[in-house]
């Protein structure tokens, strides 16, 4: 299925608001943690000094933050999501982070409330997967995009070569008595075939379409706790609900479950993104 029905629609509307919370209490470490792709993900979408960028699904504000330290005092970034409580975390860190240069706009990628031929770059980092009409988000793209300029999504690969974070989330939702469904939990995962973006590309009559594969190896130190930042943005109001001894037991399921991925002190998982860009023509 492409376009989300109504009811899954407000699903993620719904679950998005409930942990605006969550997402904002671990934004610097996990800003900190995917600062590489960040940066490639603005290198795609042309992203330099004194451009005007509509960030969207920007979530507590990534890459948002990283691109207004990136245009400088001269551009501007302009921070969407369809989660009032999302722009809202993500006002209140740009305070913290003392970034002058961008504003708030509470919007849904399929209906953007800017004028044609407006931004000099747009970027949208893992929120593609969540919007209702894909086809018409990149329409909007191609609409308030300037002539040359580039739109790039960031997706999530195939789970198989994402071994972090669905090694997590699916070790941990076993352990709860109510778990997600397996549909919630594989969501994200909805453009993981190759090729699956390049045609919402084309249609929208943006040139140059392409795919780019970025394929990482994070080594994370056993012991560090990298799990629950995952946990938490992606099921916080489960594991908010748990008694201590429920949490005990989804460590010791999630710990149980990256036990293959050990090396020695270490960790080691497989990353998958995949980012679609597209020109707009002159």
């Amino acid at each position: 299925m492409i376009d989300l029905t109504p009811e899954q629609s407000q699903h993620w509307r719904q679950h998005y608001s409930e942990h605006a919370k969550y997402w904002e209490k671990w934004a610097d470490p996990m800003a900190e943690q995917q600062e590489k792709i960040n940066q490639m993900l603005l290198d795609a979408a042309g992203v330099s000094e004194g451009m005007s960028v509509l960030d969207l699904a920007s979530g507590a504000g990534e890459p948002a933050m990283t691109a207004a330290r990136r245009v400088g005092s001269h551009g501007s970034v302009t921070v969407t999501d369809v989660a009032p409580e999302m722009v809202e975390a993500a006002r209140r860190r740009s305070e913290k982070l003392g970034l002058g240069n961008i504003s708030f706009e509470t919007a849904a990628m399929e209906r953007l409330p800017f004028s044609d031929d407006s931004f000099d770059a747009i970027t949208c980092r893992y929120g593609l997967m969540y919007c209702d009409d894909p086809a018409a988000a990149w329409r909007e793209c191609a609409r308030v995009l300037k002539g040359g300029r580039r739109a790039a999504h960031m997706v999530w690969g195939p789970e198989e070569n994402n071994t972090m974070v669905w090694t997590v989330m699916r070790a941990a939702n076993n352990s709860w008595d109510n778990p997600i469904s397996d549909e919630e939990v594989g969501h994200p995962l909805r453009f993981a075939a190759n090729h699956s973006l390049l045609p919402f590309v084309m249609a929208a009559g943006l040139v140059h379409g392409k795919e780019q594969d970025i394929e990482v190896q994070p080594r994370i130190k056993v012991g560090v706790p990298f799990w629950q930042p995952l946990i938490e943005i992606n099921a916080g109001a489960i594991w908010s609900g748990l008694a201590q001894d429920a949490r005990q037991r989804t460590k010791e399921a999630v710990i149980a479950a990256l036990e293959p991925f050990r090396d020695g002190e270490f960790y080691r998982f497989k990353t998958h993104m995949r980012i679609a860009v597209g020109t707009k023509a002159d």
